[in-house]
């Protein structure tokens, strides 16, 4: 049975907020994304998410089928700025805020494998020439920034709604989600992106 049929929903309705940086990016030497950074929403069609919009997801076709989910997918841009270093993205996490849910209520947050290789940008000052070539080879081929896809809000989220559906607020309700990418530099150090955030709106039957 479809998690939305459990949930009691005729319809979740996606409004993307375009690129929301809400607060600065964390890790190591990481000041406001600006070594690792989340530039945007994407859907999966490669069509970029310009404006604030709205997504209808079908919910009469099973949830277990991952048909429910295709109009509720959407791609985080990811780049990498550091001159020298690859970072390998190892995840993206997701944090959940119920507009108007009774106090203490949390969502679960969500961690979305997502594994990969950004190259570094070849973009440093060398004072050596053949430096310069010598890296631009190593680079041939190597891509600084992708887009990875993810449920906007996947079914442990919906299933946690489900079963605490008494501290939810009267439909419609609103619930915002705050996403970044979490990093690997070639030396070691984590860094986590800038954060963006859409919001998913709810409605009942």
């Amino acid at each position: 049975m479809s998690i939305f049929r459990k949930l009691g929903l005729a319809s979740v309705l996606l409004t993307f907020v375009v690129a929301g940086i809400v607060s600065c990016g964390g890790g190591t030497n990481n000041d406001q994304g600006t070594s690792f950074s989340a530039d945007g929403f994407k859907f999966e069609s490669g069509n970029d998410v310009t404006e604030a919009l709205t997504v209808a997801i079908n919910t009469d076709v099973p949830g277990d089928d991952g048909l429910a989910y295709q109009s509720g997918r959407i791609c985080m841009t990811i780049s990498n700025h550091l001159c020298a270093q690859h970072i390998k993205i190892n995840r993206i996490d997701c944090d959940y805020y119920v507009q108007g849910a009774d106090s203490g209520f949390s969502v679960p947050s969500s961690t979305t494998n997502s594994s990969y290789i950004l190259a570094e940008t070849g973009e440093c000052s060398y004072d050596d020439a053949a430096d310069d070539n010598a890296a631009a080879v190593v680079r041939a081929g190597t891509q600084t920034s992708i887009d990875r896809c993810f449920d906007v809000l996947p079914a442990d989220q919906l299933s946690y709604l489900m079963v605490n559906q008494n501290g939810l607020p009267a439909f419609p309700f609103a619930i915002d989600a705050v996403c970044r990418a979490i990093g690997v530099t070639q030396s070691g150090d984590v860094l986590f992106t800038n954060d963006l955030f859409f919001t998913i709106k709810v409605v009942d039957r």
